[in-house]
């Protein structure tokens, strides 16, 4: 684990949901989810537990998790719990869909000596199951899929909590396999998917091109997924197919030059399906220098075929711009903390002065972006703030009370929920919640392969 993600800092689940907010008021359709889980013994309605099998004189262990929801921005989270053991490496939320979430988690054990993919189910109602469920998805013959270079989505299909599982797997450049899980066979099913142009022509990785959807993977849906590199372009095709065609959609790429080397994700990309059938993208960029206090961000639109092939149906649009000197505050927003006296410019508000990071593209307010904000590049205080793109208002201002670098997607999981079994924990049960996972300085090995295998079929 590295030192940026081992602070020491801890927040409460009140702190999550500041007094005077009710989080609870309805339910949105989609939240701001952590992508890294909370390491906490809370628990609420939506509590699950996987028990894991002792081997030998080992002890009983068994995995907590538990969802804890608030409407943007301010940020849901997934807290889990080692019981009997401890985690080996961070949890981490690769993808939700429909009521499920797919998250990979380490337990230090003989017969699961590295991490594992877990489907959790809140539950609570709207489509979901009755009482939450934890369960963990086969091995693929005794290895795991849950390291780099491979990325994972998730496709729930409705029928009593079914879900595929799908990984794409680099082999080398312009080489890749298809893994997919299906959960009513209980079966991993290995494909060669084909990658083409919008043209038609295969799409060759050569010196100039050299792909790699390691970004986001997004359900589309039916089987469709989209695999996002934000530095090139948009992979979109049907895993369910015997033999997956995915159509190469490039990003507006004479606008999108990189401004500095600082890590940072200046970049976003969401699809939906419009009313008329057709697949809506919209891509937004962000320009934010270091040096000056002059941030800007731009979105385009454009839309694809619903069906094969999937190729654009008109080049990208830019549809709005926003520049930091434009943006005015909303009603009733506080920016007290976010902007003090330091940031202000002749009385006015001016939020050029902030560093403006990771834009975040709503899936249900159409022009609604959530950013990070520091006064600081490298400071530890971060701000999630909601803004307006087309009225250039800022709605909203949260401050993360997070010792790490914080990774943020939306997630459409409060759609299935019961918002009420899903914000608070239960009385006496507010722990403080750990930024990172327990840790052990053992570093002796597990020489025992995993036990739990699932049938291959190859294709």
């Amino acid at each position: 684990m590295d030192p940026a993600h081992a602070s020491s800092a801890e927040i409460s689940l009140r702190s999550i949901v500041p007094s005077g907010v009710d989080a609870t008021a309805d339910s949105p359709m989609s939240v701001l989810l952590a992508g890294k889980p909370l390491v906490a013994k809370s628990t609420n309605a939506t509590t699950a537990f996987y028990r894991i099998k002792a081997t030998d004189d080992s002890p009983e262990m068994s995995i907590q998790v538990s969802l804890f929801v608030a409407r943007p921005p301010l940020v849901s989270h997934v807290v889990v719990w080692p019981k009997g053991g401890y985690f080996t490496d961070e949890p981490f939320i690769h993808s939700t869909h429909g009521g499920l979430i797919l998250l990979s988690m380490a337990m230090r054990t003989k017969t699961c000596p590295f991490p594992e993919y877990y489907i959790y189910q809140p539950g609570c109602g709207h489509g979901g199951a009755d009482a939450p469920s934890l369960e963990l998805v086969p091995q693929f013959l005794g290895s795991s899929l849950v390291d780099e270079p491979r990325v994972v989505g998730l496709l729930s299909h409705g029928d009593r909590g079914g879900y595929y599982v799908a990984v794409l797997s680099k082999l080398g450049k312009g080489e890749f396999e298809l893994y997919l899980f299906c959960s009513k066979m209980a079966t991993w099913t290995i494909k060669k998917p084909l990658f083409l142009l919008e043209d038609g022509r295969e799409l060759l990785e050569d010196g100039d091109v050299d792909f790699m959807p390691n970004n986001k993977v997004i359900t589309v849906g039916g089987g469709v997924l989209a695999f996002v590199d934000l530095t090139k372009g948009i992979l979109i095709g049907d895993v369910l197919e015997d033999s997956p065609e995915f159509y190469y959609i490039p990003l507006p790429s004479e606008f999108c030059q990189p401004w500095t080397n600082y890590p940072s994700q200046t970049r976003d990309v969401s699809i939906n399906v419009s009313l008329d059938g057709t697949i809506r993208i919209k891509f937004i960029e962000l320009f934010c220098p270091i040096t000056l206090g002059a941030w800007a961000a731009t979105t385009w639109i454009t839309a694809a075929a619903a069906t094969s092939p999937w190729q654009r149906l008109y080049e990208w649009d830019e549809h709005c711009r926003l520049e930091a000197r434009e943006l005015i505050l909303g009603d009733g927003v506080s920016t007290a903390e976010l902007l003090p006296e330091g940031l202000e410019f002749n009385g006015e508000l001016n939020f050029g002065f902030l560093f403006v990071d990771m834009p975040m593209l709503s899936l249900d307010e159409d022009n609604i972006v959530c950013f990070l904000a520091k006064h600081h590049y490298l400071g530890w205080q971060v701000w999630v703030i909601a803004v307006d793109m087309v009225t250039k208002k800022l709605l909203g201002v949260h401050h993360l009370q997070m010792g790490r670098f914080p990774i943020l997607f939306y997630s459409t999981i409060s759609s299935h929920l019961n918002m009420s079994d899903t914000a608070s924990g239960v009385e006496g049960d507010l722990e403080q919640l750990k930024t990172h996972p327990q840790s052990n300085p053992s570093n002796e090995a597990s020489a025992a392969a995993a036990s739990t295998h699932a049938v291959v079929r190859r294709r």
